[in-house]
């Protein structure tokens, strides 16, 4: 996905501020053409989905408003609510956890109310709970989350 901003690049959680400045350089309009290209790849075997965390937890709800997908799963999307206008397509599950400090569960709140038909679910965790180079990694949370996901993409994409 930042191919567009520096081809190759490649960064570890140590470089989190470098991340930052690089997926805020790109367009989203330029994102959603390559999670398209990805899903219209996909599409050549089978119903497709979108997974995303964080930033790309955003994507994935973005995707479902946008894209041919069949479901798309969304760890705490930060931003979901500057495209709540759009209405998902397909089936969406959210995963939030209770102590995230970036995402604060009125907002979670608010994005249930303008999609009341999505999954939600949160968890007593932070910001990034499922990513064991974290410090916010929680075990227990990430391995429901998981669970949940998969079952949920089970009965929705096959």
């Amino acid at each position: 996905m930042f191919d567009r901003v520096r081809p190759g690049i490649v960064l570890d959680y140590s470089q989190i501020q470098q991340g930052v400045e690089t997926m805020m350089a790109l367009q989203p309009s330029q994102t959603l053409l390559d999670v398209g290209a990805t899903v219209d790849a996909a599409a050549a075997v089978g119903k497709t989905a979108v997974v995303g965390f964080c930033w790309g937890g955003t994507i994935a709800y973005v995707a479902a408003c946008r894209l041919p997908i069949s479901a798309a799963v969304s760890y705490y999307g930060g931003r979901i609510l500057q495209y709540g206008d759009r209405k998902p397509r397909c089936p969406v599950m959210y995963h939030f956890g209770e102590q995230d400090q970036s995402i604060p569960l009125a907002t979670v709140e608010k994005v249930r109310q303008l999609h009341p038909e999505g999954i939600y679910y949160t968890y007593p965790a932070g910001h990034g709970f499922n990513c064991s180079e974290r410090s916010s990694f929680e075990p227990e949370s990430a391995r429901l989350a998981f669970e949940r996901s998969l079952e949920f993409l089970r009965s929705n994409v096959g």
